[in-house]
């Protein structure tokens, strides 16, 4: 997973929530649906950053009426 803005990376650590476009919202979710209750990690990194900086565990499905406040793109929903 990538993100433009390192404070997004922080932010999700911080309050245990991340976010993306819809585009890949959808992916987590299928990618989440067809674990079989397999553990799903995701890596992040920041755009331009050419490394990842966070690990971070996938614990239940996408809320889709969720919205985080404090997030650099304010249309990020999930």
């Amino acid at each position: 997973m990538k993100s433009d803005s390192p404070g997004d990376i922080l932010y999700g650590i911080r309050n245990g929530w991340v976010t993306n476009n819809e585009a890949c919202n959808k992916r987590m979710e299928t990618i989440w649906n067809e674990s079989a209750g397999l553990r799903v990690f995701l890596l992040y990194s920041v755009n331009e950053s050419k490394h990842f900086c966070a690990l971070m565990e996938m614990v239940g499905p996408l809320d889709w009426e969720h919205s985080i406040h404090g997030w650099s793109k304010p249309d990020c929903r999930g």
